[in-house]
């Protein structure tokens, strides 16, 4: 509760490599395109959050509007920022993220806001640019 997740890019990940990046990440695309021609951007969260951290649509209390909408222009990338709110324990998402299906995401973090604050601080250079700008605008 209160807390937001950072996953740690896999060394074999060629962009942001070994850096935290909030977590998940992926772009829209397979399932979340709808026959309408639409973009289904909370499905495609749901499928980002079991293939990187494990978490199963059951443990998703919540998905909310957009918060935040940030340009990484190295990439020509549109993240989109949203609050996902979980009905699990640490440790059950612990578990979940021993099972996950990728691993673009080698190990994580759960930050609540005053670790928030510190991590940033201590760690400015080993956070992805977009995450680290999208983090402190959210003090």
């Amino acid at each position: 509760a209160g807390g937001i997740v950072l996953g740690r890019r896999s060394h074999r990940i060629t962009q942001d490599a070994g850096l935290w990046e909030l977590a998940p990440a992926g772009s829209v695309a397979g399932p979340a395109h709808e026959e309408t021609g639409d973009l289904d951007v909370r499905t495609q969260l749901l499928v980002e959050m079991h293939e990187e951290l494990g978490v199963l649509a059951a443990m998703v209390e919540s998905v909310e509007a957009p918060e935040l909408l940030a340009e990484d222009r190295s990439v020509g990338v549109f993240d989109i920022v949203r609050h996902v709110h979980l009905r699990s324990t640490r440790a059950e998402f612990e578990v979940a993220f021993s099972v996950r299906t990728s691993d673009e995401v080698s190990e994580f973090l759960i930050l609540n806001e005053e670790a928030r604050g510190a991590f940033l601080a201590r760690e400015p250079d080993r956070i992805a640019p977009v995450s680290r700008a999208i983090l402190e605008s959210l003090r």
